[in-house]
């Protein structure tokens, strides 16, 4: 485990901030998230935006890619 924080807003904000309490870095989504999964060394991620929009992300919260679901997605988990 990395010992960081990453955490979704409600302004539309994605950020991970460091062990230290710093933030490391901070991206907009187009909505805000209502889910949010990271992987256990913080290498990947994924969040839910909206009921059917799903984000994949890296380490610096650059989208990997995006696809829209055909159902609302009500849980979110990485492996």
């Amino acid at each position: 485990e990395t010992g960081e924080l990453f955490v979704a807003d409600d302004d539309r904000g994605l950020s991970r901030i460091d062990c230290h309490g710093e933030l490391s870095f901070l991206t907009r989504l187009p909505k805000s998230a209502r889910l949010l999964a990271i992987s256990d060394d913080g290498q990947w991620g994924a969040a839910v935006v909206g009921y059917g929009t799903l984000y994949r992300f890296d380490r610096a919260l650059k989208a990997v890619w995006e696809t829209e679901l055909s159902e609302p997605c009500m849980a979110i988990a990485v492996a």
